[in-house]
């Protein structure tokens, strides 16, 4: 889970631009940049009953 966040915190400083909070583009590269990471670690885990 550390090598996690921290793969994911270095995805947001190499790819955050000053305004990147106001800019729909550079949102979503976050997001999928972010939700590619999560999946290659297999988070969220499969809820199983």
């Amino acid at each position: 889970m550390k090598e996690l966040i921290h793969l994911i915190v270095d995805i947001i400083r190499k790819n955050a631009t000053v305004d990147w909070d106001k800019r729909a583009d550079v949102k979503a590269k976050l997001r999928f940049l972010v939700k590619k990471v999560l999946m290659k670690y297999g988070y969220p885990p499969v809820l199983r009953e």
